[in-house]
């Protein structure tokens, strides 16, 4: 289930037994080619972007930090499809601020990840 209701079939996911944020961030992580990290000015401290960050690092995974309040829609998309097709992505966890925490959040990041799957669906060449 996610915030916003039940998650379609069409998904294919695995729940998990223990479906604490702390774990499901960490498979999440570990399940991926790479993660995007969109925030908005800063990481806030103990909290679930942070964590995604750090096991980034511990699983020496691939990362891109997107500020959202900086880089715009068009920029950021940009930049990921960039990353993904530099760096051979096939699964991409794309994580950041809770929609209810920073109601920006979500607009921008459903935006921006819609482009990047466009400019995916189009072939287009990525700019360098």
């Amino acid at each position: 289930m996610a915030e916003d209701g039940r998650i379609p079939d069409k998904y294919p996911l695995i729940i998990l037994a223990e479906s604490g944020y702390r774990k499901r961030t960490k498979q999440n992580v570990r399940d991926s080619d790479a993660t995007v990290i969109i925030y908005f000015d800063y990481i806030y401290p103990k909290g679930g972007t942070e964590l995604t960050l750090l096991e980034c690092i511990k699983q020496s995974k691939a990362y891109l930090l997107i500020d959202g309040n900086e880089v715009s829609i068009e920029r950021a998309a940009e930049r990921i499809y960039l990353f993904c097709h530099q760096n051979n992505i096939t699964t991409l966890n794309v994580a950041g601020p809770k929609g209810v925490s920073l109601p920006q959040a979500h607009s921008y990041t459903q935006h921006v990840i819609t482009q990047m799957l466009n400019k995916i669906m189009n072939q287009d060449q990525p700019q360098t």
